[in-house]
């Protein structure tokens, strides 16, 4: 496989005073670690081959060991005015040493447009890598094309 750089995703929570902490809100209903959270934010995508503004919420589930699973919807409206829908499904894993500064991230990317200049993203299978900087609700990911090369 081979992995081809799609774009980078910069996104950030939306800072609402109605939120507990930096416009994510997490509930442990079950007196353990466990819960759900919730949050929505603004980013931009940028790469050669996607650049445009992000809009998105994510509704993660967190795991009695603090691994988050990241559960993102939310739509790509491209600098050239074509709509891509984007999910984000993964983990979000407090690095050794370091709880409470930033998570690293691992997903599979999602991404789905009617316009015809990426309809060839329907087909296509995304991953990416990154961190999210807990201090200041920043995320930032690379996102990358999987080429099969055994075909």
């Amino acid at each position: 496989m081979r992995l081809d750089h799609m774009c980078d995703l910069d996104l950030v929570y939306r800072e609402d005073d109605d939120f507990l902490d930096e416009g994510f809100d997490l509930v442990r209903p079950y007196g353990t670690e466990e819960g759900t959270g919730y949050g929505e934010g603004d980013g931009r995508a940028s790469g050669d081959r996607l650049r445009g503004t992000v809009r998105w919420s994510n509704l993660p589930h967190r795991r009695s060991d603090a691994v988050f699973m990241p559960n993102l919807n939310g739509s790509i409206h491209s600098d050239d005015g074509a709509v891509v829908l984007l999910t984000i499904r993964g983990h979000a894993v407090p690095p050794v040493g370091e709880e409470g500064v930033r998570r690293q991230i691992l997903a599979r990317i999602g991404l789905e447009a009617e316009a015809e200049a990426y309809r060839w993203m329907n087909r296509s299978f995304f991953v990416a890598e990154g961190m999210i900087e807990l201090a200041t609700s920043k995320i930032h990911l690379v996102v990358y094309e999987c080429i099969n090369q055994l075909v």
